[in-house]
């Protein structure tokens, strides 16, 4: 996994859907404003591109899939979470994922995690049926078995 930048960008993954009427636009706008945003902010030096995460609270994209097409339009831009929530998903899912992700980006990955705050968050949990008191020891449990599945314990 890569290490921090000095100098990023957070790339609009969710404007682009907000703002999108149809699917078309949609797909348009995401090469345009995402991919193509991520290519502009590598050609002016920038250190790194992050994207943000949300299952329901925010409509967005995927981040893990959306850095995968950032990394292969870019070649230098450290790729980053902002931040990923595994309370959300099993850690099993998000070990396979994102070390594929640092694979493919040739170790440009930096994986920024939290557990989300605010009401909005609280629902997103609530509506996924995972327990918002217990996403912190989660965190810890999907940060612990992640860690072992990358190291091969």
């Amino acid at each position: 996994m890569a290490f921090m930048s000095s100098h990023g960008y957070i790339l609009p993954t969710r404007g682009v859907i907000v703002s999108a009427e149809d699917r078309a636009t949609q797909t348009a706008k995401t090469v345009a404003d995402v991919v193509g945003i991520a290519r502009r902010v590598e050609a002016l030096g920038f250190d790194a591109a992050w994207v943000g995460d949300s299952v329901l609270a925010k409509p967005r994209h995927e981040p893990l899939t959306t850095l995968s097409a950032v990394a292969g339009a870019t070649k230098s831009l450290t790729l980053g979470t902002a931040v990923y929530l595994p309370p959300l998903r099993h850690p099993v899912h998000i070990a396979h994922q994102t070390a594929t992700l640092d694979q493919l980006s040739g170790g440009r990955f930096c994986w920024g995690v939290g557990v989300g705050i605010g009401s909005a968050v609280q629902e997103e949990y609530d509506e996924l049926d995972i327990p918002y008191r217990r996403r912190g020891p989660m965190l810890d449990e999907s940060l612990d078995v992640v860690t072992e599945l990358w190291t091969g314990d």
